[in-house]
């Protein structure tokens, strides 16, 4: 019983401390500084799907299809994420470049992937 109490007065403390402590906002907003590590993440994604989508452009249409729309998807997220955090922050804008040029590589590479297995279904 005297745990519980304790953990009441306890509980009730922590929130009554953790409500008067200030929480500042970054300069840049609250998800703006991290736009960079989000570019970059995306952009990595995007090659690890690229890979498997050059590679079965000899395989069926449908899969090639599928894989280079996720691509489109996960790179658009990437080159997004790239173009805006120069204007918004100054925090991982090397991650912010790398996210936008993987992304855009990916998809031309997924892009020419499904051409490329186009022509094969086609020919």
């Amino acid at each position: 019983m005297s745990s519980i109490l304790i953990e009441i007065i306890t509980y009730l403390l922590g929130d009554a401390v953790a409500s008067r402590i200030p929480n500042p906002q970054p300069p840049e907003g609250m998800f703006n500084g991290s736009l960079g590590a989000v570019s970059g993440f995306f952009g990595f994604v995007a090659v690890l799907v690229a890979i498997p989508t050059v590679l079965n452009s000899v395989g069926p249409l449908p899969l090639v299809l599928v894989l280079t729309l996720v691509v489109a998807g996960v790179a658009s997220l990437g080159i997004l994420a790239g173009r805006r955090a120069p204007r918004v922050t100054k925090r991982n804008l090397a991650l912010a470049k790398f996210g936008y040029g993987a992304s855009v590589t990916a998809l031309i590479a997924s892009v020419l992937a499904l051409l490329v297995a186009l022509a094969r279904a086609l020919a």
